[in-house]
């Protein structure tokens, strides 16, 4: 993605305006991904600032996440990610209940990670369904605004 277009903006800028800046530079495309695991915990304002947006909620299996982060080590710290299992279910149970509020409000789709990689075709077929034109009428393809 091209970001010259930034260069207009006194930096550092919000992520309000950075996402303003870059649905104005690309708002007639079909869509956009964030993809960023602890925007989850904002999706109530997420929702507001963007009311037609969906949510795809991809969860793994909470042994796998720990076994993940407990082998995976900070750039910075050069320690691992986490290493209390206690600590790290109790977290994936408050994300895993957070998903299941989003897919209870229809505003999302929980995609079992393991489902995904065992079958693709399945859950990408599902995954295009969920997010198809005809299922988003109102308005993908409308002007944006970020409320102030």
């Amino acid at each position: 993605m091209d970001l010259e277009f930034l260069d207009e903006y006194q930096l550092p800028i919000t992520i309000s305006e950075l996402v303003a800046a870059i649905l104005e530079q690309y708002g007639d495309g079909p869509g956009y991904v964030i993809k960023k695991g602890n925007l989850i915990f904002r999706h109530k304002k997420l929702a507001r600032l963007f009311p037609d947006s969906k949510f795809i909620c991809i969860i793994r299996d909470g042994r796998a996440v720990f076994s993940s982060k407990k082998s995976s080590f900070h750039s910075k710290t050069g320690k691992p990610f986490e290493t209390d299992p206690v600590h790290a279910a109790e977290t994936w149970v408050s994300i895993t209940r957070l998903m299941h509020d989003i897919e209870n409000d229809e505003r999302g789709v929980i995609i079992k990670y393991e489902d995904l990689i065992r079958n693709a075709n399945v859950v990408l077929e599902r995954l295009e369904d969920y997010v198809s034109t005809s299922n988003m009428e109102s308005g993908m393809n409308s002007e944006y605004a970020i409320p102030q």
